[in-house]
Formats: structure tokens, sequence, C-alpha cells
């Protein structure tokens, strides 16, 4: 399952992940500029992503700094089979430089 969707696609929030909130899971990251202004997280730039520990790789400040922050590249499995990607274990989100996080083909 693809989980490149820009920040608004969350699930109902009743088991949000803290460290999902703090923008530190594996495949989250703030994207400045992308192929597709219709598909930012999947397109991104790679070296147009804020880079990790800067002031705008975390979530609340991503769109401050005029970036679009995404979560999750690709997602593997989650709890519920019908959403995996809005209910994907922490484990098994790849990580955003990683090749299956390169767009819905890879992964």
């Amino acid at each position: 399952a693809d989980g490149a969707d820009a920040d608004g696609a969350d699930a109902d929030g009743a088991d949000a992940d803290p460290a999902a909130e703090k923008g530190s899971l594996p495949g989250t990251f703030c994207c400045f500029s992308a192929a597709s202004a219709a598909d930012t997280c999947g397109t991104c730039d790679q070296n147009a992503m804020a880079a990790l520990g800067s002031y705008c790789s975390s979530r609340d400040k991503c769109g401050g700094c005029g970036g679009t922050w995404c979560t999750g590249g690709c997602v593997f499995s989650g709890s519920d089979p019908s959403d995996v990607c809005g209910t994907a274990y922490t484990t098994a989100i790849a990580a955003a430089d990683d090749y299956c996080s390169t767009g819905k083909g890879a992964c």
C-alpha cells in the first residue's frame, strides 16, 4: 500500500502514535519541492526534504517553513488490512531515504 499522504489524511486518531506527532517515525518528512503538485509526497525531490534534526523537519514546523508534511513513503503492514496506511505498525514504514519510498512502483 502506498502511504504517501500529505498531512490532513490522518486516521481517526484513536490510536495516535506520539512519535508520529513529533515527526520521528521512519518515512515522515517535510518536502519543499516535488515533480507533481498533485502528489507532493510521492514525487518529492530527494534534495528537497528538510534535513533530519533541522528546524523544519518536524510536523509542527514544516508548513511554516513552506513545506508539505508527508507521512509514510511506503507502508508494509498495518493492524487493519483494509486501512494499512492508516493503521501502520511503526516498524513497518520504509524510511524516507529508502528505495521503497521512492514511489508507488517501488513500494
